[in-house]
């Protein structure tokens, strides 16, 4: 779960094909995704041959090993500059049954006009369900400004595809999530806790996850809408880029 991506290890990585909704389409094409001159990278490019309407065709990195708490994990990225989710996430299972930490979900050029907070912020949260309990799924967010950084910290008023930005989690325990940006405390979020600190669930984490990293997009207003088809087109702006990722678990001495 770490890699310097020098080269491509499919003993570490794997391409998988699940969708999203519409338009995505999700390749497992070299066209798409691959790794060259030190990173990791993931282009979303326009493919109007898909069926049903999946024009934009890009790619998600998973990979195979699977850690639990207490662990960190840390990627510098530098994000596609086109109106899509840039995401480093960790998951195990499917939108029924489910334990995910998503790190960055960061869209630096939304089009919507509904996000004017998106291009500095870095958007982080955790879902957590299970089809057995009520509420079905739970969730919190631990969205944080690059603007709060340190006054000292050189990242503090660059873009997230203008370089690139160190992105990390703290998972502490079965409850306690705290995020990382450029070396500083971010956000955080408590499991079963709302943002006032009060619970409303006792469930944890149990499930060992794995890193995904993926480029994708949606009409909806809570991502930031869709990117201009143009945008597809231009290799300036359309591929998110991870120069590298490295993962730790604490070990007594």
């Amino acid at each position: 779960m770490s890699d310097e991506f020098d080269a491509w290890n499919s003993s570490k990585w794997f391409k998988s094909t699940w969708h999203y909704g519409v338009p995505v389409f999700m390749s497992t094409s070299n066209n798409n995704s691959g790794v060259s001159n030190g990173n990791l990278w993931i282009k979303a490019t326009l493919n109007e041959n898909n069926p049903d309407d999946r024009w934009f065709q890009t790619a998600r990195i998973h990979s195979r090993a699977k850690t639990s708490y207490p662990m960190y994990t840390e990627a510098r990225i530098k994000a596609a500059h086109i109106s899509a989710y840039n995401t480093y996430w960790l998951n195990n299972g499917d939108i029924n049954n489910r334990d995910e930490i998503d790190i960055i979900e960061n869209n630096s050029k939304p089009s919507c006009n509904c996000q004017p907070d998106f291009p500095n912020q870095m958007n982080s949260q955790y879902f957590q369900a299970d089809d057995s309990k009520t509420p079905q799924t739970i969730r919190n967010y631990g969205n944080f400004l690059r603007s709060d950084l340190a006054a000292t910290n050189p990242l503090r008023h660059v873009g997230w595809n203008e370089d690139y930005h160190t992105f990390g989690v703290w998972w502490q325990d079965s409850k306690h999530i705290q995020f990382y940006l450029n070396g500083q405390p971010a956000g955080s979020v408590v499991v079963g806790e709302d943002r006032n600190g009060n619970t409303y669930s006792e469930r944890e984490f149990t499930r060992e996850l794995e890193i995904i990293f993926d480029l994708w997009t949606n009409a909806a207003d809570y991502l930031g809408g869709l990117p201009p088809k143009s945008d597809l087109n231009d290799n300036s702006i359309n591929t998110m880029y991870i120069d590298w990722v490295r993962t730790w678990t604490l070990e007594d001495e």
